[in-house]
């Protein structure tokens, strides 16, 4: 499956590269080979049947068969950055704007307040975008601090 996801990434990076959006005959394609290998990840991997009347609830399953089940259930999500340009392969972007707050909850050991907790999502969030605009985060925060309003380019 890894294999099969950095092909659809390589020759997403080609085609925008040419200038051109990839077809769809190609996307097609990339969606039956997923789903081939989901099926053959499936049949290597059976559910148990073993003492299924006998306990209350969902029976245990492996984490392989729970990582078959997301990327069955989930297909749309998965290869979203195959349908959008826009959308990125990973999600590093993501982990970068949440590492800050757990290193302070590493340092500090907690927030005090809620409000505490608040204001510094806040900034964080702020100089984030500050960040992903291109622009001096310095430059950005004295703005701030001096009244002069700042307009980040928000996307939605």
């Amino acid at each position: 499956m890894i294999d099969h996801l950095l092909e659809i990434k390589q020759s997403i990076e080609d085609s925008s590269e040419n200038g051109r959006p990839i077809s769809t005959s190609l996307i097609k394609r990339y969606e039956a080979r997923y789903k081939t290998i989901l099926r053959r990840g499936f049949r290597n991997n059976p559910f148990s049947t073993e003492n299924v009347e006998k306990k209350r609830g969902r029976p245990k399953r492996t984490n392989i068969q729970n990582m078959l089940i997301r990327l069955r259930d989930y297909q749309k999500e998965v290869l979203a950055f195959m349908y959008d340009p826009d959308v990125p392969f990973d999600n590093n972007l993501a982990e970068r704007d949440l590492r800050m707050i757990k290193v302070q909850q590493k340092v500090s050991g907690l927030f005090r307040t809620f409000a505490g907790a608040e204001q510094f999502c806040l900034i964080r969030s702020y100089i984030s975008t500050v960040k992903k605009q291109g622009m001096n985060v310095i430059d950005s925060i004295y703005r701030i601090m001096s009244g002069n309003q700042l307009y980040l380019n928000f996307q939605s």
